[in-house]
């Protein structure tokens, strides 16, 4: 009692922090202890552990959202492509076959309200196809959106002068085969690669 009394006016705890075994916790002045053990330690009974250590109260576990991404780049298996016509059968050799592929394609399957021969709606149209494609990929990969969606070039105009090099820019062809000597079965159409990031949100314990 009387070392209480000579510390009374600091009767609080002190800023130290210690480690026991029991957690964190902040210790008592030397007055405090007389005062919380009739001035001796022990003679109520009342463990030091008890008396002193007072463990850091455990902070709450809150969710908080991660975004998840998946980069996918360009590549020839992943085609955002138009729909071509129905089979058509041409004779000739398969350089003149694809030629009459493509111009049945430009001229008899678009024609010429068609957006892909819109100089004003062209490029938009190939993004939005793009776009579709992609998210329809990040969904089966299991996210729920695909963002920097980016495309080639856009395929080439077809010209009657046009060659089988279109191949590359753009054009290319489906259920092509030769029947029986030069004559070719198939259909012509146009594509473009596109690359984007997936992208979903995840909720974790913090």
């Amino acid at each position: 009692a009387e070392t209480w009394q000579a510390g009374r006016d600091r009767n609080e705890r002190d800023d130290t922090v210690y480690y026991g075994e029991n957690g964190r916790f902040r210790g008592f002045l030397a007055a405090q202890e007389g005062y919380l053990t009739d001035g001796e330690s022990g003679v109520t009974g009342i463990s030091r552990a008890r008396i002193f250590e007072f463990p850091e109260e455990k902070r709450k576990r809150r969710w908080v959202t991660r975004t998840k991404r998946l980069s996918v780049p360009q590549s020839s298996d992943r085609r955002a492509r138009t729909i071509p016509p129905a089979d058509i059968t041409a004779t000739g050799t398969q350089a003149q076959v694809q030629q009459l592929l493509r111009r049945n394609y430009w001229n008899q399957h678009l024609g010429s309200t068609h957006a892909i021969r819109d100089a004003a709606q062209r490029d938009a149209y190939w993004q939005e196809l793009a776009e579709t494609e992609a998210l329809a990929y990040c969904e089966a990969e299991g996210y729920t959106r695909a963002v920097r969606v980016e495309t080639t070039p856009r395929p080439a105009d077809f010209v009657d002068s046009s060659s089988d090099t279109q191949l590359d820019d753009g054009w290319d062809y489906e259920n092509l085969r030769e029947n029986t000597a030069n004559q070719w079965e198939g259909r012509a159409y146009q594509y473009v690669l596109w690359s984007a990031t997936c992208e979903k949100d995840v909720r974790r314990r913090r």
